[in-house]
């Protein structure tokens, strides 16, 4: 059965099939890897002299026929941006066809670093990662050390720059060429992306392996960081043998990694576990001079489990250790996961439901390892599922099958044929467990069988209090801060109580992070919908932030019926969903056209005041932008004797924006809309 072609190499075909100009052109946008208007990219093409067939004198007069080329092609989008899933590619044509050096000249002369600073944080991202990449490719090591230095703030995230740029596509022979160091930090950040959405790594663990330059060692023969990486991708993936084999073959190199006690734990022999993973850990604190050091991977989640399903846990041990992971692995992956098994722990200890914890924080974007044992834990102290994580766990379920992850599906497959008993996890569950002898970590934890926590959870909910009696004397609102042009800037969260006189309170300031993470039995839908458009960003010092994505948090207030200002809060405010609007205006003898409001470059939402109590949300589509773009920031001028040309022109637009238009003109087979004449009377404190 014939492969389906996948739409990179759809588009690589196009830009192969390109004329050289186009490609030359195709190849600097790849570079500048950041929006760019045509102006600069003219300037870059004359800066850069290569060779692409077309002369000089000529490229103004070609740029344009060729830049609609290649956005009919789909190989650049309307802000002159390279494809993200070939830009890679074809950067590595510039430096095959030996054009990359002169194009990054050009374009450090015209686009430099210092002039990222004053613009846009998405700018200064592009341009912090476009000289990443041109460090990279060229290569020059001292800039990718001190471009990593000075741009961290950007690439503490996930995934890490170095992700898109090594793996899309993954390309051994050139990867080879990279120094060791920058190969392991490119593999660390590849397969720790790959683990959390549970895409393939089976190339990446061949090429850890086995290489690809022939007569030289393969990487895991060359530093023990490259071992670290093939074995646990091998026991993630559920080779057990593979990794055993590997393990016996290199016992003496792997003394601080905890893959014994890995082993020992999935094949349930938890006391064995606990043994090898104190042993390893004894030299990893004593090979780092740090008596808080603690395994980094999947490995230290295991141990910590072994540890908490003691008949007598040391809870304050397991303090300590969730302690030493914030500390130390600030940012980590497997942070969310240590928390809630912290919250398992704290469960075991004080007795209490793992909900009452306040620690139940599901997501629908968590990651695949967070998915997993946030169910664990959920299943452990609940004894059930919660529906939306099942979903979750289905769709990662789905991914780990068809992917190669087999000992993620198994763990997968238990906890949803505990909930669902359909029969397609069990064979999953038999097949997995009867090659590899191992056991579920489901089972390493003593729960408590669902039916009989449901019986006590019903018992609990007849002797609770009216929640709803509760919610209807609490409420959130939010507040609007606007800067003196009307722009919304800011949205504040702020809880009131209804007092015994039955006015609400003033209400105190709610941050975003309690927001986040506490249950709030009084939250309405409407108040669900702007905390959807909550962000959270780690960093490494800082901890954990949380913000709102302002444009959806602004479109989530429409509607809402608690929405103030920060300046005065006796009136809310009614926010309004509105279209953007055409003005067609005959004025003497000229038609004048203009585009209300107006957007900024990168706006998408637009929102202001019509009246004090009253806001518009303009949501501005791409449609949009391009009809901005074309009548421009000051309105466009027709000639009055034109004016039919632009009645046609109204039917057309129409479709996409509300037209306002006092031309009247039988060609244009338009409908007229008498206005109403009701005087609306808007009563206010």
């Amino acid at each position: 059965m014939p492969q389906p072609i996948q739409p990179a190499q759809t588009l690589i075909q196009r830009y192969e099939s390109l004329s050289p100009f186009a490609k030359v052109v195709l190849e600097l946008c790849s570079i500048i890897y950041e929006p760019v208007d045509v102006s600069t990219l003219i300037r870059c093409l004359y800066r850069c002299e290569v060779d692409s067939e077309t002369n000089r004198q000529d490229y103004a007069r070609e740029i344009q026929p060729c830049l609609e080329l290649l956005q009919k092609k789909r190989l650049i989008n309307s802000r002159l941006e390279c494809d993200r899933d070939i830009i890679e590619t074809i950067t590595r044509s510039a430096l095959d066809s030996h054009h990359f050096h002169a194009m990054v000249d050009a374009v450090m002369a015209e686009l430099p670093t210092e002039k990222a600073a004053p613009l846009s944080n998405t700018i200064s991202i592009n341009r912090a990662t476009r000289d990443l990449r041109i460090a990279l490719y060229t290569p020059n090591i001292e800039a990718f050390h001190h471009t990593l230095l000075r741009d961290q703030r950007f690439f503490s995230r996930t995934p890490h720059p170095v992700v898109a740029i090594c793996n899309r596509p993954f390309a051994p022979d050139w990867f080879a060429t990279l120094p060791d160091h920058i190969q392991f930090l490119a593999l660390h950040e590849i397969i720790k992306s790959a683990l959390c959405r549970l895409d393939p790594i089976d190339q990446h663990l061949k090429y850890l392996e086995h290489g690809c330059v022939a007569g030289s060692s393969p990487p895991i023969e060359r530093h023990d960081s490259f071992l670290y990486l093939l074995i646990s991708g091998r026991l993630l993936q559920g080779d057990f043998t593979s990794a055993a084999d590997l393990i016996k073959d290199r016992h003496s190199r792997l003394a601080t990694y905890g893959f014994n006690g890995w082993l020992h734990c999935l094949k349930g022999n938890y006391q064995l576990a606990i043994a090898e993973f104190e042993e390893d850990l004894t030299k990893l604190k004593s090979l780092n001079s740090n008596e808080h050091a603690y395994f980094t991977g999947v490995e230290g989640l295991l141990f910590y489990i072994c540890l908490l399903r003691e008949e007598t846990p040391d809870f304050g041990r397991l303090r300590e250790i969730l302690s030493s992971v914030k500390t130390l692995q600030a940012g980590t992956i497997y942070q969310f996961s240590y928390e809630v098994l912290a919250a398992v722990a704290a469960a075991r200890e004080t007795k209490k439901d793992f909900l009452s914890l306040g620690a139940k924080d599901f997501n629908p974007d968590l990651n695949s390892i967070d998915a997993l044992f946030l169910a664990l834990a959920d299943f452990w102290v609940e004894g059930r599922l919660d529906s939306e994580l099942q979903l979750t766990l289905t769709k990662y379920y789905t991914l780990a099958v068809n992917n190669g992850y087999r000992w993620l599906a198994r763990e997968l497959a238990e906890l949803l044929y505990s909930t669902t008993r359909q029969s397609l996890y069990q064979e999953e569950i038999d097949t997995f467990g009867r090659e590899t002898e191992t056991v579920s970590l489901l089972d390493a934890i003593t729960h408590e069988e669902p039916w009989r926590k449901a019986i006590r959870e019903l018992d609990k909910i007849a002797n609770q209090p009216d929640t709803m009696e509760q919610a209807r004397r609490e409420r959130l609102i939010w507040l609007i801060s606007v800067d003196p042009d009307g722009t919304v800037t800011e949205i504040i969260p702020r809880e009131q109580k209804l007092n015994e006189s039955g006015l609400w309170s003033k209400g105190r300031h709610l941050t975003l992070k309690k927001l986040a993470q506490q249950d709030l039995s009084y939250l309405t839908e409407h108040d669900q919908r702007i905390c959807l458009a909550m962000r959270t960003d780690k960093d490494p010092l800082k901890g954990s932030t949380y913000f709102l994505d302002l444009d959806q948090a602004i479109m989530a207030t429409i509607g809402h019926p608690l929405i103030f200002r920060e300046d005065n809060q006796s009136v809310p405010i009614d926010v309004i969903d509105k279209e953007p609007e055409l003005h067609i205006q005959e004025s003497g003898k000229t038609v004048q056209i203009s585009f209300l409001p107006f957007p900024h470059p990168g706006q998408q939402i637009i929102s202001q005041f019509e009246s004090s109590f009253r806001l518009a949300v303009y949501q501005i589509t791409s449609t949009h932008r391009r009809i901005a773009d074309i009548i421009g920031p000051h309105g466009l001028i027709v000639p009055i004797e034109s004016k039919d040309e632009v009645q046609q022109m109204i039917g057309g637009v129409a479709a996409h924006l509300t037209v306002h238009s006092d031309i009247n003109s039988p060609s244009a087979r338009l409908k007229t809309i008498e206005a109403d004449r009701t005087i609306y009377c808007h009563l206010v404190p």
